[in-house]
């Protein structure tokens, strides 16, 4: 059996939930919100897991000493009972999906500025070379994004804020459509700029896995 423990409990959370429940089949409590990269270690020790088991663990990594510690931890624990891990691939949730080819286009996104700033970060994830130094000055003054962490974050928002709440991930949201089906276009969905055979969130989820960089450090059909 699967299990995700996931660091945060919003955009990311809500992303997993989809995941497990289109790809991997799992019921609701097997898709654990952590509240912290801290409480990941403590949530996956209070759960009975057996050699049966594997562990989904999406977690942004920064590089932050707290990190490697809590990863420490869960190995440790995966190893006295014998369970699998799988990490993600990914440095954030945000640049992860900042590699999704179309998330400027389903965002809605048409202000030049932040369309370069997008292209730039979109090559250089690609292309696996640092994307933060060297990206636009002013855009990085403008916002005080001091790591490459919160510049993601402050990207992927404002790529995707023209969509309304439809493709709009802000700081704690996910859109509703990115984790939904299409069957009942309304108001919201006039100026859709999402690829219009795409009408169930099983079939928008894998377009995005498929057109993004990696999600998992291990091979695992999703």
């Amino acid at each position: 059996m699967f299990y995700v423990f996931c660091e945060d409990k919003t955009a990311g959370y809500k992303f997993w939930q989809a995941l497990g429940r289109e790809f991997l089949n799992l019921p609701e409590e097997n898709i654990i919100p952590c509240a912290g990269v801290t409480k990941i270690a403590a949530k996956i020790k209070s759960t009975p897991l057996t050699s049966r088991d594997t562990v989904i663990v999406p977690i942004d990594h920064t590089g932050r000493s707290q990190y490697t510690v809590v990863l420490e931890a869960v190995f440790r624990e995966a190893e006295n009972r014998s369970f699998g891990v799988i990490l993600t691939a990914y440095y954030c949730f945000e640049s992860y999906l900042l590699s999704f080819k179309k998330v400027h286009e389903w965002g809605g996104c048409t202000d030049a500025k932040i369309l370069s700033v997008f292209q730039d970060v979109y090559d250089k994830l690609w292309a696996g070379i640092d994307w933060f130094e060297g990206l636009d000055s002013e855009y990085k003054r403008i916002w005080s994004l001091r790591n490459p962490e919160r510049l993601a974050k402050r990207l992927l928002s404002d790529v995707t804020r023209e969509s309304g709440d439809s493709f709009h991930i802000g700081e704690s949201k996910l859109g509703i459509c990115w984790v939904s089906d299409c069957e009942n276009r309304g108001k919201l969905c006039v100026d859709c700029r999402m690829d219009k055979d795409l009408k169930t969130a099983k079939l928008k989820l894998k377009y995005v896995l498929n057109n993004s960089l990696d999600l998992l450090a291990d091979s695992l059909i999703i």
